[in-house]
């Protein structure tokens, strides 16, 4: 967490303050190499990358989003493929086996099971203030939040208050922080009409997802959508995460500790990266746009796979799911899929 004593106010003036060695750095190199080390290791527990293999691989992984012709989401689909193993990524030789071209992991899906808040595979971090300078744009971007998972941005997220500056303009924060993050993608051409660039779009060749938040009040959406299609996160579905929420709520959560632990829990952020995020094209505007799961949706297909995979020879197996049009039946189908194939 970075702050200072000035009220907590605080803007990054050296690098190094964020863990990195200049503000032009997205992905924070120490972490990466730390966490992708870890987790590529033999079946006695022994990192086998060499520390060339690792700066070659991280040189790679920053690289290939600017190689991608599609803008930022074909950016975002390629790293996707790359994190949850659609896509491999081989190296030379492993050094300690002999084993020519081996795959090398950039996140461990193991976490996916571990709801204990220890020993984790990866390597998790927050951080608040994370400045960002994108070469060709004027201004750096402070971003107020930013969830890492071995170094790589996973999560960005805008938080606004009800200040006097809302109050006296009439102004609703949380609508402004949705704008907020449109000016960071540099996407307020497609709201206000914004020409010029600005903001920090490279950024958002990584994330799983934004989130934008004021007082309770929080919704979660991915790189292509737009402010109205922001949604909120009802429901915690996983029984052992219900029972450590903290702050005001108590035992009645408001929606941000329910956001925060129903979808940002580790297990639970690597399962929606993993299972529950696809890309397609829009029939309406004919352009390629990425979709996440609703909370209904997640709920459902926990439900199902858990059915499913219930030992009870005498239990039921057999459910009905009820679908409104438009609600999303394909999509279900496609996350079912994923689900059952991990």
């Amino acid at each position: 967490v970075i702050s200072d004593k000035n009220n907590g106010k605080f803007i990054p003036t050296d690098p190094e303050q964020t863990l990195r060695e200049s503000f032009s750095e997205i992905v924070i190199k120490s972490e990466f190499i730390t966490g992708v080390k870890a987790i590529n290791v033999t079946d006695d527990g022994r990192s086998w990358l060499t520390d060339k293999q690792l700066d070659n691989l991280y040189d790679m992984f920053v690289k290939m989003p600017k190689e991608e012709d599609g803008g930022i989401v074909e950016a975002n689909k390629a790293v996707q493929e790359v994190l949850t193993g659609e896509k491999i990524i081989t190296v030379d030789r492993n050094e300690l086996t002999g084993e020519e071209s081996p795959r090398v992991r950039f996140i461990d899906f193991a976490d996916i099971s571990n709801f204990s808040g220890k020993n984790y595979k990866n390597r998790f971090l927050a951080m608040n203030q994370y400045r960002v300078e994108s070469l060709g744009f004027k201004e750096s971007s402070i971003f107020d939040v930013v969830l890492f998972v071995n170094g790589i941005p996973m999560v960005v997220i805008e938080g606004k208050y009800l200040s006097e500056y809302y109050l006296n303009r009439d102004m609703d924060p949380m609508d402004d922080g949705l704008r907020q993050m449109m000016r960071y993608m540099n996407r307020r051409n497609e709201t206000e009409g914004v020409l010029e660039d600005e903001g920090s779009p490279d950024v958002f060749a990584y994330p799983l997802m934004a989130i934008v938040s004021s007082g309770d009040n929080i919704k979660y959406g991915t790189i292509t959508s737009l402010p109205k299609d922001f949604s909120e996160w009802k429901e915690i579905y996983q029984p052992n995460l219900k029972n450590t929420l903290e702050g005001p709520g108590g035992n009645n959560p408001r929606p941000q500790e329910i956001l925060v632990q129903g979808m940002l829990a580790p297990a639970v952020l690597l399962d929606l990266l993993r299972n529950y995020s696809v890309f397609d094209i829009d029939k309406k505007n004919k352009k390629a746009r990425k979709l996440m799961a609703y909370y209904q949706q997640y709920r459902m297909i926990n439900r199902l796979i858990d059915t499913v995979l219930d030992s009870n020879p005498h239990k039921e197996k057999g459910r009905t799911v009820w679908h409104t049009q438009g609600s999303g039946k394909s999509l279900s189908m496609a996350f079912i899929i994923r689900k059952f194939h991990s």
